[in-house]
């Protein structure tokens, strides 16, 4: 009873063991008198239910697996999945370590458990099949997935928990990209082989996980294969790829090349958390990150002065802070403001970046250019680009009004459009001053006054249509030798 109602009664004589008596005839110094035991809790305290008695079956000698199954009734005597039948009687002992197989958890001694080598499931790694119980007549797990044939995975014909040398159950796959970790040349697909990254010592970032098995060496937030060159387009730390060949690397990707150290100190970028440039949010690409960048689209307009997201002038789903042509008539916001943008990439030119991302050396950055005064500044106004038009003569009226564009008096209708170049000069008649190249000013041949010869006909001023007024141009032009030819 002492033992069933849970007590020490270490020499088996059925009293609880003590230091002595009380003087009430309780045992002083012992562990007894208090709710007795109830194991299979069926109700019935356990020294009063005569169907049950596994406390004192619980012998090493008698169960040798704990199970509550007495030796002589269980036919899994190590809980390992596999039935003692077939695991040998007591002198097989395949590693020779003086316990028999069917009492070892570890029968060929490899260091692998016998129910992983089988094929079942032993998560917790103590030897015995993962299970919700025993079988009480049986000895046997209950609710796990042993008792099958033990597993042969590379079929030689030796079950795998007594072959010493295959234990590939016990051998990780960090990765799961199906080739074991002590196959896998790179452990963590991101593209950079384990022999770069190091052994199990090295670990840039301290965070616990070693360099070859860590997406991220240096904790800086971005991850090696982007840092080292490679492509990670999802973000998911693997260099990107069709495949995994059977050596553990990532196929039909950019990887496994040297890693860049693109500030050239001397440390890899993957390996240097003061350098992450690789996952700048950069959209302007000035090297500033865009959460420091006054100016994300370099067009020399503060980004405050455009607007949030929902500031979008022409509608084109590209806000005004990142649109380097807000009203969308075709000229850029850099020269529509007033400044230089020579080769009209929508970016004012300058010499280079300030630290926050303005265009350095530029003269962007004033108040942009409001040229006709109505009161909504050029690069939002849809109607007005004259920033972009031409003035070939520079009468301030834009090629695209002016009727003569070079101010010979001929206008532009008559002397034909960018294809007719009587001299071959490579600038066509209506912009040529000297269309027959004779040395002799278009607007004099033209029979009209050009005193100073500087081909521009003479006159007053110039019309808003671009024609000079109070000239003598604008008639029918001279052909003195009467040959058919306009002088």
């Amino acid at each position: 009873d002492v033992v069933e109602a849970g007590y020490t009664d270490s020499n088996a004589d059925g009293q609880v063991d003590g230091t002595g008596f009380n003087a009430d005839g309780t045992v002083a110094g012992s562990d007894g008198y208090g709710i007795p035991s109830d194991d299979d809790n069926n109700g019935i305290s356990d020294h009063i239910d005569p169907n049950y008695s596994a406390i004192c079956k619980r012998n090493d000698n008698d169960d040798v697996d704990g199970d509550g199954i007495l030796n002589s009734a269980d036919i899994d005597n190590d809980n390992d999945g596999i039935i003692d039948n077939d695991e040998g009687g007591v002198n097989v002992d395949t590693d020779g370590d003086g316990i028999p197989n069917y009492l070892d958890i570890d029968s060929d001694g490899d260091g692998c458990t016998d129910a992983k080598e089988a094929g079942y499931t032993d998560a917790d790694g103590d030897g015995e099949v993962d299970g919700t119980g025993y079988d009480f007549s049986t000895g046997m797990v209950v609710g796990s997935d042993g008792y099958g044939t033990p597993a042969d995975e590379d079929n030689n014909g030796v079950a795998d928990y007594v072959d010493e040398n295959f234990f590939d159950a016990c051998i990780g796959d960090a990765d799961n990209d199906g080739v074991k970790d002590n196959s896998d040349l790179d452990d963590d697909n991101d593209g950079i082989y384990d022999t770069y990254e190091g052994d199990d010592t090295v670990d840039t970032d301290g965070d616990g996980i070693p360099d070859y098995l860590d997406t991220d060496a240096d904790g800086d937030g971005c991850l090696d294969a982007v840092e080292a060159g490679f492509t990670d387009a999802n973000g998911d730390g693997e260099v990107d790829g069709t495949g995994i060949a059977a050596n553990g690397t990532v196929t039909g990707g950019d990887g496994y090349a040297f890693p860049n150290d693109n500030d050239n100190n001397g440390i890899a970028d993957h390996l240097d958390p003061n350098y992450a440039t690789a996952c700048l949010e950069d959209i302007d690409g000035d090297g500033i990150d865009d959460s420091a960048d006054l100016d994300n689209d370099n067009d020399g307009i503060f980004d405050s002065y455009e607007g949030d997201d929902t500031v979008d002038t022409d509608g084109d789903g590209t806000p005004d802070y990142l649109d380097t042509d807000s009203d969308g008539d075709g000229c850029s916001d850099a020269k529509e403001a007033g400044y230089t943008d020579a080769n009209n990439d929508g970016e004012v030119d300058g010499t280079g970046y300030n630290t926050n991302g303005t265009v350095a050396g530029g003269d962007g950055y004033g108040i942009p250019a409001d040229a006709n005064n109505n009161g909504i500044a050029d690069h939002l106004d849809a109607n007005d680009d004259i920033a972009c038009q031409g003035d070939a003569d520079g009468d301030g009226i834009d090629d695209a009004t002016d009727l003569d564009d070079d101010n010979d008096g001929i206008l532009d209708t008559d002397e034909g459009d960018d294809t007719v170049d009587t001299d071959g000069d490579g600038t066509p008649d209506y912009l040529d001053t000297d269309s027959d190249g004779d040395g002799c000013s278009d607007a004099n041949e033209a029979g009209f006054t050009d005193a100073d010869g500087d081909g521009v006909l003479d006159g007053s001023g110039i019309a808003a249509d671009g024609t000079v007024t109070g000239s003598d141009g604008y008639v029918a032009t001279a052909d003195t030798d009467n040959n058919g030819i306009a002088d």
